[in-house]
């Protein structure tokens, strides 16, 4: 007689056992993100500072900068909508700095039907974050 169950008893511990792995790794995971969101957020509040002349990826991610210069004719146009606005377009620009070199600023979001308007170029001061995409394509 306990013959008949000892397969389906065996299933349920294994069932058992992999739920259980999966919650614990799910927790690990939760833990990690959260100190990856901490580390963003201090990165975030800290105050900006001078654009760095080689910024890496790894130690400069989200990282407040300022810069002088001024922005460059030739923006790129990524179509993209807003909740609550609709679609339109975040506004890539290139941007000199004093120093010569030439960094691409997102200059935010605009309606579909603000794409022909001109914007202002010229010397400006710019405060910002670094951020380096993630896209593979």
């Amino acid at each position: 007689m306990i013959r008949n169950f000892l397969f389906p008893i065996f299933l349920g511990i294994f069932g058992v056992t992999v739920l259980v792995s999966l919650g614990v790794w799910q927790l690990q995971r939760l833990e990690w993100k959260e100190e990856i969101l901490f580390s963003i957020n201090q990165t975030l509040k800290s105050g900006p500072e001078a654009l760095p002349q080689f910024p890496k990826k790894a130690s400069d991610q989200y990282l407040s900068v300022t810069a002088n210069g001024e922005f460059l004719q030739g923006e790129v146009h990524v179509l993209t909508s807003m909740k609550f606005k609709g679609p339109g377009f975040r506004v890539i620009a290139p941007f000199q700095t004093l120093q010569g070199e030439v960094i691409l600023v997102d200059r935010g979001f605009i309606k579909e039907v603000e794409k022909s308007y001109t914007r202002p170029l010229g010397k400006i001061e710019i405060v910002g974050n670094l951020l380096w995409p993630s896209e593979t394509d």
